[in-house]
């Protein structure tokens, strides 16, 4: 007998949430969100969404979760450096929030007005000694750029479809096509200062290693079919050095070595604690958050592809 039209549609949904639910399942496990990195994210998200270029944040470099305030500038110039009226705004006001911490460590609040009390109350004090005296030294500026990151999403529309197949026949994450997101804001001509080129954001010497040809007028790092082939083998190749996704990412920006060192000092292979205890030279601000921006970047790439292809 045939099932009714009702018992069918509600089978149809049931397999597509049992599919949504195990492919979730499937990122969890790849993907993995320490609560630790949760702040970080968050904060990513915001830099990526809800600040302009035109604004920055003055944070804690170590938790991200303390943001001072969003000071309005000018915009950057076009070869994107901020302009020297907006640095001096900027110095400014790290200066003031680092005298305050410094005096709320010594003296606490009082008499420090609404101003000492809010500072009080962002760390949760009171706090243990030398809390505020070292985030006194951990100020740290972050411009948004909200602006270019709907530019990177809108390019990512047309690239995308031709990069996906690519990570699949490599046999890597589909999610890592967000990568490009944060490397280049999937500017396919894009140069960086260290002469990184292309939607990856390969040297010359990594690009040759991974199969791409680089010399003369043919440069296939601009080219993002075989870039893409050439970041995916790179990933697989760090993937299968590290055992962890994560790692694998965090070493695309630090480099495989860096991130052998960490795993070794710490004894771990969890990010978290990579992120939170690791104390390489060479493992900075930028190394350090690479991980929780791709996290950010890959839940804003498929929110916007899955609100694209609702119906009008």
């Amino acid at each position: 007998m045939a099932r009714p039209l009702a018992a069918i549609l509600t089978l149809i949904l049931m397999l597509a949430a049992g599919a949504s639910q195990a492919t979730a399942a499937a990122r969890g496990e790849s993907f993995p969100r320490p609560t630790t990195l949760e702040p970080n994210i968050t904060f990513w998200k915001q830099v990526f969404t809800e600040w302009g270029e035109a604004q920055h944040a003055i944070h804690d470099k170590e938790r991200l979760d303390i943001v001072y305030e969003v000071v309005r500038t000018e915009p950057p110039k076009s070869n994107g450096r901020t302009p020297p009226a907006a640095t001096e705004r900027l110095r400014l006001r790290m200066a003031h929030y680092a005298g305050f911490l410094r005096m709320l460590e010594a003296q606490g609040p009082e008499g420090l007005g609404e101003e000492g009390k809010r500072l009080y109350e962002l760390w949760g004090c009171p706090c243990a000694p030398g809390v505020l005296e070292g985030a006194a030294d951990r100020l740290r500026s972050q411009r948004g750029i909200r602006e270019r990151f709907s530019l990177a999403l809108q390019r990512a529309e047309k690239l995308r479809p031709k990069m996906l197949p690519i990570l699949r026949q490599h046999k890597v994450p589909e999610e890592l096509v967000a990568l490009p997101l944060i490397e280049s804001s999937f500017d396919n001509r894009a140069r960086s200062h260290a002469k990184a080129a292309g939607l990856w954001q390969f040297l010359r010497s990594t690009a040759r290693r991974f199969g791409l040809s680089v010399r003369g007028k043919q440069d296939e790092r601009y080219d993002p079919v075989r870039s893409t082939a050439a970041a995916a083998r790179m990933l697989k190749h760090h993937h299968e050095e590290l055992g962890s996704w994560p790692l694998a990412i965090t070493a695309y920006n630090h480099g495989l070595g860096g991130i052998k060192r960490a795993v070794q000092t710490l004894g771990t292979q969890d990010i978290g604690r990579i992120v939170a205890e690791y104390q390489g030279r060479r493992f900075g601000f930028a190394s350090r958050n690479f991980y929780a921006e791709f996290l950010a970047a890959m839940e804003l790439m498929e929110l916007h592809f899955a609100q694209a292809a609702k119906p009008d």
